[in-house]
């Protein structure tokens, strides 16, 4: 029997893609069959497995996606992965993301706390940056989050630098809120 050689690593690749895109699809969920409490406790563990590499898939995945709970659920997979996530969601939002994917991505970043002497934390604050005085409310909001993942005096300078600018009372509120929260 002749059998052609196979190509075990773009075979591999392929599945981990499908697998990557199955668990996708069961984010999300708020009722049905992937809405149990044990469903979600097994997608984070999934997730948590998957690594840098999932973090990458997932965080370019969004750019296809627009349910909010969908975007939501992810944004919470991609915080658990903590630093693993960070160089990935920086990638996606450097790459002209649809706001709905920029709004998910910053909002993973404001539930990832900021590591000390972090190498990546300027190319981060430049990363967030633009979206400090985007035309968009939501993604102002999300970035003054997100600029807890910067954390410390890089954080108070982006948002000393934003807080004169900013026209929006509540969103000058946060503003203040979060400089106080990073100077104690």
């Amino acid at each position: 029997m002749n059998h052609l050689p196979s190509n075990s690593a773009a075979s591999t690749a392929t599945d981990e893609r499908d697998r990557f895109e199955a668990e996708y699809g069961a984010l999300g969920w708020i009722k049905g069959p992937h809405a149990l409490r044990a469903d979600k406790t097994r997608q984070r563990q999934f997730w948590a497995s998957a690594g840098a590499e999932g973090a990458a898939w997932l965080a370019s995945r969004l750019r296809e996606e627009s349910h909010v709970d969908v975007l939501r659920a992810a944004a919470e997979m991609l915080a658990g992965l903590k630093g693993a996530a960070i160089a990935p969601i920086v990638a996606q939002l450097r790459a002209d993301p649809t706001t709905e994917q920029a709004e998910a991505l910053l909002t993973a970043l404001s539930w990832i706390p900021a590591e000390p002497c972090s190498s990546g934390e300027e190319l981060l604050a430049a990363t967030l940056t633009p979206y400090l005085s985007h035309d968009d409310a939501d993604l102002r909001e999300a970035a003054i989050s997100a600029t807890a993942a910067v954390g410390g005096n890089q954080a108070v300078q982006l948002l000393r630098a934003l807080q004169n600018s900013e026209r929006n009372p509540e969103l000058s509120a946060l503003i203040a809120a979060r400089i106080r929260s990073y100077e104690c």
